[in-house]
């Protein structure tokens, strides 16, 4: 097989924790072991707290068998729309240069959304005369408009024309879920570029084991990890603790961030539950602990249509 030379930009990258820089880490290492040579270009950690990482600075390390070029970008733990609009904008344009210092590329490969990231990886593909590989993790911006978290006007629209036109560039369009492989065809992407490859786990870190020792008085556990995000909806969980809120053999523990998970606080602190806690997200081998100390792993999905064929990450 052909050793390839890899450009890989995603805005996230280990070591941050989430369902983005899990997919992305294992997009590398698995291009890493087969023998291709990978370049990642990524942001400084931040995500999802909106705190950089001191630790990181702009410039090169090595990440197990990948080398990492990390370029500078807005970051601030007040979220709202127009500080996450210059944090996607500021690593798009900062990625641009860090991106044309890898030199000849045989291949770009880009992480979406955000879609900023995917015009910088087009010029780079252009420039350097190389396929360009599109891995779409969410179908933004139709999925922020189906559950409203966007309305259709002059923003939506155009972005809706900026993920059209990465679509038709790229000579590959690989799709998280298969709502999304099947959607694709219908907006003009042809079927024969369309790849499904869906989140997975990490066999090598989710491996069963006894679950930790427990006294008799400890409740059982019902586990929610991952995304905790509008298409989730949580809050049929905190319902179901509301209900057995008199049980005290039971608890609900929820693991990770999102952009519900402040309004899910807020509800859990009104109704008092003390069935209910919270924690943040976890690397992977901690998260692993977590999973097999459960009674039972819980996976939501709102009630909705755009949600049908969507896949949890869990």
């Amino acid at each position: 097989m052909t050793s390839l030379r890899v450009l890989f930009l995603t805005q996230y990258f280990p070591p941050e924790i989430a369902a983005a820089p899990a997919r992305a880490a294992h997009f590398a290492r698995a291009l890493a072991r087969a023998g291709h040579r990978v370049t990642v270009v990524t942001g400084i950690p931040n995500h999802p707290s909106g705190v950089k990482d001191r630790s990181v600075r702009p410039g090169r390390e090595r990440w197990e068998q990948v080398e990492v070029r990390r370029a500078w970008l807005y970051a601030t733990p007040r979220k709202n729309p127009w500080t996450r609009l210059w944090n996607h904008l500021s690593f798009a344009l900062s990625a641009l240069p860090a991106a044309l210092a890898a030199g000849p590329v045989d291949a770009v490969l880009v992480s979406t959304p955000p879609l900023f990231v995917g015009i910088t990886a087009r010029l780079v593909a252009w420039v350097r005369r190389a396929p360009l590989v599109l891995d779409c993790r969410d179908d933004w911006p139709q999925a922020a408009l189906a559950l409203g978290e966007m309305r259709p006007g002059l923003v939506s629209g155009l972005l809706a024309r900026v993920a059209g036109g990465l679509y038709n560039a790229a000579a590959r369009v690989v799709c998280a879920n298969p709502g999304m492989a099947r959607a694709l065809p219908g907006r003009g992407v042809d079927q024969g570029r369309v790849l499904l490859i869906t989140n997975g786990a990490d066999t090598e870190v989710f491996r069963p084991a006894p679950p930790p020792a427990r006294g008799n008085g400890d409740p059982a556990t019902i586990l929610y990890s991952g995304t905790h995000g509008l298409i989730h909806g949580m809050d049929t969980l905190l319902d179901a603790a509301t209900l057995l809120r008199e049980r005290r053999d039971l608890r609900f523990v929820f693991v990770g961030d999102g952009v519900t998970k402040a309004g899910l606080e807020a509800r859990a602190r009104e109704r008092r539950l003390a069935n209910v806690e919270f924690h943040p997200s976890e690397p992977a081998e901690r998260l692993a602990e977590w999973v097999r100390g459960a009674d039972l792993c819980v996976a939501t999905m709102r009630d909705h249509p755009f949600c049908e064929n969507v896949i949890p990450v869990k």
